[in-house]
């Protein structure tokens, strides 16, 4: 009951609203991940969006990868981790662990890091090399209905913005 307080509170929370944008593309054993979190939706880089890039990123494990995040072009410190594991079989899909801290929450949960939320994604891919998504417009599809107003970039997927 309490994770569903925590989970149901952070897709609340104004910041989790954003649309992530990702792309990723595998060159043999490396990684390339570019990746933002657009917090006021307006499909643009502000200083407020937390930012994920990793250039050929070697694997911390077989088809694992870590990307660390900064905050902004000012590239200020981010406690947000992006955890990308490829499936090793079809190697058609990347599976995201996409891991924040926020003080907010952190009174309605219990660990030993009550402030760290979990996110989780699949990206797929065509040929297997290069991966693209936008994740979370689904909050972004349900403020729409309940606050129009808020909603200030009406697009679909990377390819229309």
């Amino acid at each position: 009951m309490r994770s569903a307080v925590v989970l149901l509170t952070s897709l609340l929370y104004t910041s989790v609203s954003a649309t992530l944008y990702f792309n990723a593309t595998l060159h043999d054993t490396s990684l390339t991940v570019n990746s933002w979190d657009d917090t006021n939706n307006d499909g643009k880089q502000q200083p407020q969006d937390i930012i994920c890039t990793g250039q050929d990123l070697k694997p911390v494990s077989t088809n694992q990868w870590e990307v660390k995040c900064t905050g902004g072009p000012d590239k200020r410190k981010s406690e947000t981790v992006f955890d990308v594991f490829l499936e090793p079989n079809t190697k058609r899909f990347l599976d995201v662990i996409y891991r924040y801290s926020n003080p907010d929450v952190s009174a309605l949960n219990v660990g030993e890091n009550p402030d760290e939320i979990f996110f989780n994604f699949r990206v797929g891919s065509v040929d297997g090399k290069f991966f693209k998504s936008r994740e979370f417009g689904a909050q972004q599809d349900i403020l729409s209905l309940v606050k129009p107003e808020a909603l200030k970039n009406p697009c679909d997927s990377l390819d229309s913005c």
